[in-house]
């Protein structure tokens, strides 16, 4: 029988998730956390999740950049939009990469 490959990822346990681990890293780690890195590879979207081809093209994001998308959702400048994902997911990724001894 062939293996689904599919993840599905039931949006209320993703909250869940990140509210505990964010709890996590308030009773360890001062408030608010601080980034030093700005920039970052990123591997292009269209070969992100190829694993048949070597990843030969790379892009540059900005955590800065990424963070100021996500401050004016917060603001309420710019409405929330799916892609918004994106831009937080670099932001989580650096500050585990900080939480990491």
């Amino acid at each position: 029988m062939p293996i689904d490959p599919t993840i599905r990822v039931n949006l209320d346990d993703l909250v869940r998730a990140l509210e505990l681990i964010v709890q996590h890293i308030k009773n360890y780690k001062a408030d608010p956390v601080e980034i030093e890195q700005d920039y970052y590879w990123e591997a292009a979207e269209d070969q992100l999740y190829d694993m048949t081809q070597e990843t030969k093209k790379f892009t540059i994001g900005q955590l800065s950049h990424d963070w100021e998308r996500i401050r004016e959702i917060l603001d309420g400048k710019n409405p929330p939009i799916g892609y918004a994902m994106v831009w937080l997911a670099s932001i989580l990724r650096a500050v585990g990469h900080i939480m990491v001894p």
